[in-house]
């Protein structure tokens, strides 16, 4: 069997439970990836479970709640304790509050903060020491609310904004290390972050048929993976980039890519 583009290489996906979590954890399985994914949802996450297994790959499962700091490093300690290190680290899991201001509570605010912006700030922490020294690649998943205001979204925007600034000044700090970090935004229209299996079942023909499935993406992950200290600091259109990689193959250079940069 040909060795794939991740064969040996330790990746984190959060959110991995269902959409584009799932979608990403597949394709990184089937390059080989040892897998540690995580969600909060054990069904949804055992299922992610056994569609990676049966692609013959390692997989670690964890329920996270990723709202809980002490948790979140927890998730991060294991891993390391087990692995030595991590070469891929993909933060996608969100939680999405749609509501007047003055209808968020104090506490909804904190968990949509701590879940889009704490939990990747702690995760990147605890796995980029090991990062700086073999190599790496970070892939912060975005959103167009992370570079424009949206209606009743003043928790979510607040994070997703927040996200794309602590890549960019990241990217800064990591200049001249093998590592690269980047933000990620689908470029098409997926199913919403708070939509869970059940409710995407429950919801209506007509609106299932807007969203598009997250397997288009999957291409721009798996380059993004192979990234080390290239291409970084960045905020990548992920349905452009994945069109880019089909078109021209995962050989491209680099600089290529770029014109997939939104």
């Amino acid at each position: 069997m040909t060795p794939g583009r991740l064969s040996g290489q330790v990746a984190v996906v959060t959110g991995a439970g269902r959409g584009l979590g799932r979608a990403v954890a597949l394709g990184f399985a089937r390059e080989g990836a040892n897998l540690w994914i995580c969600a909060r949802t054990r069904a949804e996450l055992e299922k992610t479970g056994q569609l990676v297994r049966a692609e013959k790959t390692r997989a670690e499962l964890r329920v996270v709640d990723l709202a809980q700091s002490d948790t979140c490093r927890a998730f991060a300690c294991e891993v390391l304790d087990m692995t030595r290190r991590v070469d891929v680290l993909v933060n996608n899991a969100g939680v999405l509050r749609l509501a007047p201001i003055e209808e968020i509570t104090a506490a909804e605010w904190s968990q949509v903060l701590a879940v889009n912006l704490t939990a990747p700030f702690l995760l990147t922490q605890l796995f980029l020491p090991g990062m700086r020294v073999g190599g790496g690649s970070i892939i912060n998943v975005s959103s167009r609310a992370g570079i424009l205001p949206f209606k009743n979204e003043c928790a979510y925007c607040a994070s997703k904004f927040g996200l794309e600034g602590v890549t960019r000044s990241l990217a800064l700090e990591l200049a001249g290390t093998p590592v690269s970090i980047n933000t990620v935004t689908p470029g098409l229209r997926i199913k919403p972050t708070s939509l869970t299996e059940a409710d995407l079942e429950n919801a209506r023909a007509e609106e299932r048929a807007q969203w598009q499935s997250p397997e288009k993406l999957v291409p721009a992950f798996l380059y993004l993976a192979t990234l080390r200290g290239q291409a970084t600091g960045r905020r990548f259109d992920a349905f452009k980039l994945s069109q880019l990689v089909r078109r021209e193959g995962y050989g491209m250079t680099p600089e290529r890519i770029l014109s997939a940069v939104e």
